[in-house]
């Protein structure tokens, strides 16, 4: 499936990988921020607290980049995920906002080599940014990456299977 380009006024946030545009909910693809806290969720426990602190960072910070450009976005739809979720990549005219996330060390990127089909060099570049700004991130301990050897910070995904007990 080509990517298919669309400019479009955001209409709410929902974290630092999820927002609403032209009454779909988009996904960032090949990245993962930290988790919100959702309605009703308690905890005292360090690890999920920082989770949550970590995951309003990352809203905000892409709030701040969205209305910076008056909520405006352009979105090269890349398909669906598992929750019906458009999968697409974010970009403030030649600003990708995936690197940008990860660069400032508030998302990690989960790059799935071997199962992707490189359409273009646009998506050849946005993987090769990916690397480096995780990379650059990790090694300036931006963001999250200066928390990343405490044990009160799990990435994304090893929060989600700590919280599911997986872990």
């Amino acid at each position: 499936m080509l990517p298919l380009k669309v400019t479009a006024n955001v209409q709410r946030i929902t974290d630092g990988d999820t927002l609403k545009a032209m009454d779909e909910s988009c996904r960032c693809r090949w990245i993962d921020t930290p988790e919100i806290q959702k309605e009703g969720e308690e905890s005292t426990e360090s690890w999920v607290l920082n989770q949550w602190y970590w995951g309003n960072r990352s809203k905000q910070y892409l709030i701040d980049l969205i209305q910076e450009n008056n909520n405006q976005i352009t979105l090269y739809h890349c398909g669906t995920d598992f929750y019906g979720r458009v999968l697409s990549d974010w970009y403030i005219g030649r600003k990708n906002l995936q690197v940008e996330l990860t660069l400032a060390g508030l998302a990690v990127p989960f790059l799935p080599i071997g199962k992707h089909s490189f359409y273009d060099d646009r998506e050849t570049d946005l993987y090769a940014s990916l690397v480096k700004a995780v990379s650059i991130a990790y090694r300036e301990k931006r963001g999250f990456w200066k928390e990343f050897k405490d044990e009160s910070f799990l990435l994304p995904y090893e929060f989600k299977k700590k919280s599911k007990g997986l872990i």
